[in-house]
């Protein structure tokens, strides 16, 4: 809102109340607007606009031809609202602050500007403090100085590009014409490599940078030097970082020759080692040393942010630690990185030793059945193979097996695809306390965006039972066949096996029963009446019931209720839960669940029904969960 004094001279337009949505923020005033009407251009007398903390102040004229001669100066301006809107792939902010200068004509500006940035950050990358000193004069754009400054490290910019900022044209902003630059960094911190390189946590190590770039932007060319010395690299996906980086490397014309690239992958409990603190403090060390990462090739400039990449690395018994899947190894690696943006990173993993604890239920880190595969064209695309002779193993609460096998593990557009198979060379499977020998097994891999490989195990164990007579306790095989994948597995009998599959459930919860009683037997003790409680008593005294009621090789232990659940109390997708009831009376009714983990605890309860309408019922898990009574009343309506 405001008014226009057409009396005045020069006419004057006020503008009491300004409020804009620009840039998904709310731009105001607080004081009046004014702005001078002349004959020939307008003047800003006093025109100021805010933005939480933000202001932005314009003094100058404006004619009707669109000559410009205005002073501009920012405070505390947020650049992230703007730069969101222009880029979308890559979160940018910072506090702006400075002054700018702008003359010339719509068609042809000209500006000088001073401002810094505190506080950039890309991604949540903190890059520190960026000072800026430009003018913009006949279409190029001269850098003075473009400083990017932290505690880590010293990045400087200077030179002319062309550039073009017509208001009134539409012809390209980035003319094919000559630039000539000088880049230079140093410091031991490398703070933009996360940036531009996810997987990467940090590279830290004393580093220079000294290049010269001519050319143009479809043909940059560029002069000089680079290096690293005593860096540590550490990736996202691994636990121990690659230390002792070594890196020499120079650029001719449009082409980047890395001369050299070393580094040591060894975990911290091998610093011992004399070669590893050769290493560690810059020292030679020679490429065939244990855990020895070397490489070396070129990469050609294409354009503008693009590249054609011949990059080769190799290293032998080099050690890695994951967080993900618990996973810890020793391999000899072969990569090699071709093509242009994004390459291909292909080769060969040799495993020499390889071990994850990770439980099956938790493993799958893939597709669930409601979510969708999104491509990435700008990520990295791979194909590798990964093989093992012996010495694969998977240790955890559910298996403890040896394996080998090749698995292929492919990359296109962002999108997984691994294929292969591992084979069992020997271990046991442990399914509800009951241990179980491996006679052949395998995982197959074929599944797209998902690691849950398929599954086939032949196990086998021996069970107790009484003979014929009832006088002696005799033993069987007892033997099972896993199906499925990894992480919803199927378990049936064998083929040619004695017992059915009914059977295999009531051997395998009688088992899990007796041990889950005993323990519940110890947790009553055999002191004074106050250290039992009511459900403690029962459970206690209702022992005998469960083991007849679960005894294998009685033909009366029929199971009253039998459910299968993947879900929890609140709905939300689970491990299976498998729960058997059944009444030992007309009014008392017994019932056991087990999750199919070895990580979840067995839950026992007892429900007495004193009508159709009122039960009372009490539990109690292994896992310190306590005891638990409830009332139930039953309604229909």
């Amino acid at each position: 809102t405001g008014s226009y004094d057409n009396g005045n001279i020069p006419p004057t337009l006020v503008i009491d109340t300004l409020n804009i949505r620009l840039w998904n923020d709310t731009v105001f005033c607080i004081d009046p607007l004014i702005i001078d009407v002349f004959e020939k251009e307008v003047e800003f007398e006093d025109f100021k606009l805010y933005s939480r903390e933000s202001m932005l102040e314009m003094i100058g004229t404006v004619t009707y031809e669109g000559e410009m001669n205005l002073d501009l100066s920012g405070s505390n301006l947020e650049i992230r609202p703007i730069f969101n809107y222009f880029i979308s792939d890559r979160t940018i902010s910072g506090i702006l602050s400075g002054s700018m200068k702008v003359t010339g004509d719509f068609d042809l500006p000209e500006f000088s500007t001073d401002f810094s940035i505190i506080d950039l950050a890309i991604n949540d990358v903190n890059l520190g403090k960026f000072d800026v000193e430009a003018g913009y004069d006949k279409s190029k754009l001269m850098l003075n100085s473009a400083n990017l400054q932290s505690e880590q490290a010293l990045y400087s910019l200077s030179g002319s590009f062309p550039l073009n900022l017509s208001f009134t044209t539409d012809e390209e902003r980035l003319p094919d014409e000559s630039i000539s630059a000088r880049f230079t960094a140093s410091g031991n911190s490398i703070v933009l490599v996360p940036v531009f390189v996810p997987s990467v946590e940090n590279l830290d190590g004393d580093f220079n940078v000294d290049i010269a770039f001519s050319g143009t932007y479809r043909n940059p060319l560029a002069n000089g030097n680079f290096a690293i010395i005593n860096g540590t690299l550490k990736a996202l996906e691994l636990m121990n970082p690659a230390t002792g980086i070594t890196l020499n490397g120079h650029m001719e014309n449009d082409i980047i020759y890395i001369d050299n690239l070393a580094g040591l992958i060894k975990s911290a409990d091998n610093r011992k080692n004399k070669k590893f603190k050769k290493a560690t403090y810059g020292i030679d060390y020679s490429a065939e040393d244990p855990g020895v990462l070397s490489g070396s090739g070129t990469i050609k400039l294409l354009g503008l942010g693009l590249f054609d990449y011949n990059l080769n690395l190799s290293g032998a018994d080099c050690e890695f630690y994951t967080d993900a899947y618990d996973i810890q190894g020793l391999a000899d690696i072969y990569l090699s990185i071709t093509g242009s943006s994004p390459p291909l990173v292909s080769g060969w993993v040799q495993l020499t030793k390889f071990e994850m604890k990770e439980p099956f239920a938790t493993f799958s880190t893939g597709m669930t059945e409601g979510s969708e595969v999104l491509e990435d064209s700008t990520v990295w695309d791979m194909k590798l193979e990964v093989a093992a002779t012996n010495n694969l193993w998977i240790k955890n609460s559910e298996a403890d097996m040896e394996l080998k096998g090749d698995v292929l593990i492919s990359r296109e557009k962002g999108i997984y695809n691994t294929l292969g198979q591992l084979d069992v060379i020997r271990g046991n499977f442990f399914l509800w306390n009951l241990k179980f020998a491996v006679d052949k097994g395998e995982m197959v891999f074929n599944n797209i965006s998902d690691i849950d490989p398929e599954i086939n195990f032949d196990v086998r164990t021996r069970i107790r039972g009484s003979s014929e007579t009832g006088s002696t306790q005799e033993y069987s095989n007892f033997n099972l066949r896993i199906s499925g994948t990894l992480t919803k597995p199927e378990i049936k009998t064998a083929e040619g096996s004695e017992y059915s599959d009914e059977d295999m459930l009531t051997i395998l919860l009688s088992n899990t029963v007796e041990d889950m009683l005993s323990i519940l037997d110890s947790n009553t003790g055999t002191g004074s009446d106050k250290s039992s409680s009511m459900a403690d008593n029962l459970i206690k005294n209702t022992s005998g019931y469960l083991l007849q009621l679960y005894n294998p090789f009685e033909e009366y232990g029929v199971i009253d209720e039998f459910d299968i659940n993947p879900y929890d109390k609140e709905g939300i997708r689970k491990t299976t839960e498998i729960s058997v009831a059944k009444y030992i009376s007309p009014k008392l009714f017994l019932r056991y669940s087990q999750r199919l983990s070895q990580e979840a605890g067995q839950t026992f309860g007892i429900e007495y029904f004193f009508n159709d309408k009122i039960s009372f019922e009490g539990k109690q898990g292994t896992k310190n969960e306590g005891v638990s009574l409830d009332l139930k009343f039953r309604y229909e309506f």
